[in-house]
């Protein structure tokens, strides 16, 4: 087996502080942490592409800083932040999706599988075409609700966060994550059953 040359960067043009693009460290992280930061991503903006960019700035913000995210305790913590604030700010800056373009971007079962995301299929095909009309009804009004609420939403339902875990990710009180949490469960329900 012929064993490949491999070319060592020139750190001398690496910004200062930062760190060794190959280092493995960040190698584990990054293999960790992409998926389920894509998937979040995924879920906050309904643009395969998009999601995609936003991961990519995410994890090339997280290598620049890497040295000082290795003393955090939960460093995925600061990852979530910044993906939730470039994706507020994407948000921000563009207009809403139709109701086409979220189908779009929703609608097949192959996108659904490329997603990267796990979704439990049932052998009866009958259950398998309400679940992914569920799937898309979930996700379109999860679009319905503000930016905050649909991070704060995501982060503890799907990906587990503690109030405090969201906190920090986007920069607010426990207090007022516990009644964003509340607002966003009352609202999702809300908007939920209107379209039942």
């Amino acid at each position: 087996m012929q064993k490949l040359e491999t070319v060592e960067p020139d750190i001398h043009c690496l910004p200062l502080g930062s760190i060794d693009p190959h280092q493995p460290e960040f190698d584990a992280f990054f293999a960790e942490l992409e998926q389920p930061l894509f998937g979040y991503l995924l879920r906050m903006i309904p643009s395969q592409e998009i999601a995609m960019e936003l991961a990519q700035e995410t994890f090339f913000r997280a290598w620049q800083h890497f040295a000082e995210l290795q003393i955090y305790d939960r460093p995925e913590a600061w990852l979530y932040r910044v993906a939730t604030n470039l994706a507020i700010s994407h948000m921000r800056r563009k207009k809403s999706l139709c109701f086409t373009q979220v189908f779009r971007y929703t609608g097949g079962e192959s996108d659904l599988a490329e997603s990267g995301m796990d979704y439990e299929f049932l052998a009866d095909p009958f259950d398998l075409e309400q679940q992914t009309a569920n799937r898309v009804h979930i996700e379109q009004t999860l679009q319905q609700l503000a930016e905050r609420q649909r991070a704060a939403l995501l982060l503890r339902a799907v990906y587990g966060f503690s109030c405090q875990e969201i906190s920090t990710t986007l920069g607010i009180s426990v207090a007022n994550v516990r009644q964003t949490l509340s607002r966003a469960r009352q609202r999702f329900r809300k908007l939920y059953e209107a379209k039942g």
